[in-house]
């Protein structure tokens, strides 16, 4: 199920709002189940955040709560910062070792290329100039998927309106042979040598 409400995000068919308030974007699930139902009372809450928000009435905590256990994105936050909201974000939809993994390629990114700083800072010029680099560094396989990775999380970015532009690492054309297998006579012919070495 899809909606097109701006605001509204059904992620594991689940119901989430998404607003601003006091430089903040703020994620908030509704717990209900993603229905026709459930999506129009999401309709009407939304609304009436907004319009809380227009007149300068909104009492952030008396619609949510449960507040200090919600996720929010500040227009001030770091790269470092972020990578910790996108990976709670991601984190019920990748398994924890493939997470493990992502993290690490992630944050190493950031560190390497001293990216310590608010992601509309970032531009394509030096993404550019990170990926030549890149390309010095690593095997064309491994290249591609720190490639892959940061992209998805470069996509959340703008998603989240935190830049401007679409950002990308362009992959390049995988040069590594894949090993070829032995043939049945290259196996007999090891297997008899190895026969004959243990006799």
């Amino acid at each position: 199920m899809k909606t097109k409400v701006k605001g509204i995000e059904i992620r594991n068919n689940i119901i989430k709002l998404r607003f601003s308030y006091q430089k903040k974007r703020y994620f908030k699930s509704l717990k209900l189940e993603a229905n026709n139902k459930n999506l129009k009372l999401a309709e009407k809450i939304l609304s009436e955040i907004k319009y809380d928000i227009a007149t300068d009435n909104f009492n952030i905590k008396h619609h949510f709560p449960d507040l200090e256990n919600e996720e929010s994105i500040s227009t001030d936050n770091r790269l470092d910062d972020l990578i910790k909201i996108y990976f709670q974000q991601k984190e019920p939809e990748i398994r924890a070792t493939t997470l493990i993994s992502y993290k690490s390629i992630i944050s190493n990114f950031i560190s390497q290329y001293n990216l310590y700083k608010e992601p509309n800072e970032l531009t394509m010029i030096e993404i550019t100039k990170i990926r030549i680099d890149m390309l010095k560094k690593y095997k064309s396989r491994t290249f591609n998927l720190h490639c892959i990775v940061i992209n998805n999380f470069f996509t959340w970015l703008y998603d989240n309106d935190l830049i401007s532009k679409r950002l990308k690492l362009k992959t390049i054309k995988n040069t590594e042979k894949t090993p070829t297998p032995f043939c049945l006579n290259e196996l007999n012919k090891i297997l008899g040598h190895a026969s004959n070495l243990l006799n």
